[in-house]
Parts: structure tokens; C-alpha cells; sequence
């Protein structure tokens, strides 16, 4: 009667206004009760069943605590591959593919939310005690994928960040989205993000528990390469359009400059990580269009010593490099896990106060910073080549006491945390 009360005025107050704090403060409430449910199941001996919903494997950012819970008698988790609805069917094709065919080569519970052939979606609810959300974004998928099937069922829904939180965009946008407050928990990086959450959340970080960042786990198990010659990573960010609510990417400014590199250090190795997306963006018409956007491509792989590394894991590319150049939002903060040197491409130095969170402008201050071409070539032949990397010692320091939050053990610890709280 309790739950049948709960969810009628869930469903009320959600289907006719924007919710409120009491709204989410009751869903908490809620899941307390499926809690209990979840403790009767475990009394008798039953695992507890755990989706992960992917996307685009390249954010399959929970990879250690899906394989410490393989191996965990506790849970019995799987992969559901959920389609990508929002940029068209081609990608939504291409993406979906290349997700399901990578993890399902590396683990056997990997399941299809999406029927390609008869453009079907299958909502797989039933088969799940929890749920790991891999964005907060609803607009993205269908809505068997989305949190408002979730509310009236037995089933915690939970969220790991894909992505180290390092911009403004979180605070403003992310957070405040209904789903953030709908989640069970949130496991968050860090303290600083924790103060984000209790501002902006609507929940007001009632559901944040600080853990660490769990997908940086995996980088201490990545096999290192000796190598002879210098290796540098060139990872553009994806948005390059002007009235972006991020617009922090320099591709267009830099992406002749960028073609010239390999043929300046012909020495030096390079690895050309763009954002998944960017591509996608550089094909609009109001762009570059698909003709340009191949050609400058297949400029860049031409190149025999450069790797254009297209999606998947790229730990091992971190591991095995000397350093980075770009201007991304998460790998701000996870590239730095390696403790090597980084290079990070700014317009202006307005765009540090304009786009970054406490957290990023701590990051970037260990980092060396570029504003112009030259910038980028004292980073390469001093700090590569000559290797006089003068902020090493005060970087090492800071990703050690502010970064590396139990590290590499944070998938552990949410393990922990969540058979504490199905237990106590």
C-alpha cells in the first residue's frame, strides 16, 4: 500500500509540474522500502541482479566495478547495449555496432536493447534488482532506458559519472536535471564536487556519496611498452560550434597546425584521440561537411607516425605516452592519474573563470597551458624532448593528495558501500 501510495503521487506530481525537493525527498523514501525487498532476496540466497546500460563504449567508464562484480558472489551483473536516438539513425547504427560487438567479445552477459532489423526496443526492467546509468541525459534514448520507467518499480537506480567532473556545464546543466535527484546514489570523485552537488542538485547532494572515480582503476593494470621514441597525444574536444553551452574545443583553430606536427617531429610518435563527436559535428554542413571532414582524416592517418585511435578503451594510449596536448573536459583530470605531462589548449585566459569548476582550475594549474601555437611547441621541445618538466614534483603531489581518491581501489569501495547498505 505504502509503494502504491508513493508512486501515485510520483506519478502525479511528475507528469503535471516540474518536481519539487519534497518530491525526490519522498523517492528517497521510496527506495528505502525496495531496500527491504532487495534484503528479503538476499536472505535467501538470491543474487542481486545489476544492468549496466551502455551507449558508446568508450564511456564504459565503470569497467572495474563490472569486473570486481563478476567476481563477486553478491551480484549477478550484465551489459545492456542502449541505443543512441539523438543524432540520427546512421550513428545511432554505427554506435550501437561498435558497442556491442566490443564488449560482447570481451564479457558473455551483454545484451541488445535495440533490434537494428526490426527497429524494435526491448525494456529490460523485469531482469534487474539495480541500475547503473551511464548518462543522466534522458533526450539521448528511448524511454524504456529512461529514469520515469523506473519510479513506479523495484529497482535502485544509481549513477556513476562517464566522465571526471572538471567544467561548469556540470553545476549548470547536469545536476539540475530531474534525473540526477531521481538517482538512489551518486558516486562522486571528490569533495569539491560534493559541494557542487549541494548547491545546484535539487536533492541537494541528499543522494552523493564521495568514492573516488572508479573507471581510473583500471589505468594501474594497463601493460607499459618500452619504447625508444617519444610518443604525444593529440586529443581534440568536440565542440566546436559557436553557442555551445561547452565551447571549449580548438579543433578549428588548430586543425592545420595539427597536420603539420608529424612532419615537424618526424621523431616523435603521435596518437590522434579525437572526442568520438567531434567528427560527427565536423560532418554537418554548416561545418565542414563529409567531403572536407574525410579528407583531413585520411591526411592525418597517412601519416606513418601517426595512430588515429577511434574509440574504444584508451588506457593503454595513456600508459604508453609521454605526454598530451588537448582540450578536453574529463581527460583534464584522468590524464593527469598518469602523472605525466600535460599540455591544455585554451582561447584566452577568461575561459578558465568562464568554463571550469573549482576542481578543473586546480587541474589546470598543474598543467601547461597553451594560448597559442608557439605555447604548444616550447611543450613539446622543452618539456618532451628535453624533458625539463619544472612542474613534475608540485603535479605529482597534487593528483597524490587530491585526484587519486582510493585510488585504484574506488570500485571496491562502491561495492562495499552498496552491500553495506543492503545489508545493515
Amino acid at each position: 500500500m505504502i509503494k502504491k501510495i508513493i508512486t501515485k503521487i510520483l506519478n502525479k506530481d511528475t507528469k503535471t509540474k516540474k518536481p519539487t525537493y519534497a518530491v525526490f525527498d519522498l523517492n528517497q523514501k521510496r527506495y528505502l522500502y525496495i531496500i527491504q525487498k532487495l534484503k528479503s532476496k538476499i536472505k535467501k540466497k538470491q543474487k542481486i541482479r545489476v544492468c549496466f546500460f551502455v551507449m558508446f563504449d568508450y564511456q564504459f567508464s565503470y569497467k572495474s566495478l563490472y569486473e570486481k562484480m563478476l567476481k563477486d558472489i553478491f551480484f549477478e551483473p550484465f551489459i545492456l547495449i542502449i541505443p543512441d536516438t539523438l543524432r540520427g539513425e546512421k550513428h545511432l547504427i554505427s554506435s550501437f555496432n561498435q558497442s556491442y560487438n566490443s564488449l560482447s567479445k570481451k564479457y558473455k552477459n551483454v545484451y541488445k536493447g535495440y533490434n537494428i532489423k526490426t527497429k524494435k526496443f526491448t525494456d529490460f526492467s523485469e531482469k534487474m534488482d539495480m541500475v547503473c546509468f551511464q548518462t543522466p541525459y534522458e533526450c539521448m534514448t528511448h524511454n524504456f532506458f529512461q529514469m520515469q520507467n523506473f519510479l513506479d518499480k523495484n529497482i535502485l537506480p544509481f549513477y556513476v559519472n562517464y566522465a571526471y567532473s572538471v567544467l561548469k556545464y556540470v553545476s549548470k546543466v547536469v545536476v539540475k536535471i530531474d534525473t540526477y535527484s531521481y538517482f538512489w546514489k551518486v558516486f562522486v570523485e571528490n569533495k569539491f564536487n560534493i559541494q557542487e552537488l549541494k548547491k545546484y542538485e535539487i536533492i541537494k547532494g541528499k543522494n552523493a556519496v564521495v568514492t573516488g572515480f572508479c573507471k581510473m582503476d583500471d589505468l594501474v593494470n594497463q601493460k607499459l611498452i618500452k619504447q625508444e621514441r617519444k610518443t604525444i597525444i593529440i586529443a581534440p574536444h568536440h565542440t566546436i560550434s559557436n553557442g555551445e553551452i561547452i565551447e571549449i574545443s580548438n579543433f578549428l583553430k588548430y586543425s592545420d597546425f595539427f597536420l603539420k606536427l608529424p612532419k615537424l617531429y618526424p621523431n616523435i610518435d603521435f596518437v590522434f584521440r579525437p572526442h568520438p563527436l567531434l567528427i560527427v559535428n565536423l560532418k554537418k554542413p554548416d561545418t565542414w561537411g563529409e567531403v572536407k571532414t574525410k579528407k583531413y582524416f585520411q591526411k592525418m592517418e597517412s601519416y606513418p607516425n601517426v595512430t588515429y585511435s577511434k574509440g574504444g578503451d584508451y588506457f593503454d594510449i595513456f600508459a604508453n605516452s609521454d605526454g598530451i596536448i588537448h582540450d578536453c573536459g574529463s581527460f583534464l583530470a584522468e590524464y593527469l592519474f598518469t602523472e605525466k605531462p600535460a599540455c591544455y589548449m585554451l582561447k584566452n585566459k577568461k575561459s578558465i573563470n568562464k568554463w571550469f569548476l573549482p576542481i578543473g582550475k586546480k587541474c589546470l594549474n598543474h598543467c601547461y597551458k597553451a594560448y597559442t601555437k608557439t605555447n604548444i611547441l616550447n611543450f613539446i621541445n622543452e618539456v618532451i624532448i628535453n624533458e625539463k618538466d619544472y612542474m613534475k614534483n608540485k603535479r605529482i603531489n597534487f593528483i597524490n593528495s587530491t585526484l587519486k581518491i582510493n585510488y585504484p581501489n574506488s570500485s571496491q569501495y562502491i561495492i562495499d558501500y552498496i552491500k553495506k547498505e543492503l545489508t545493515k
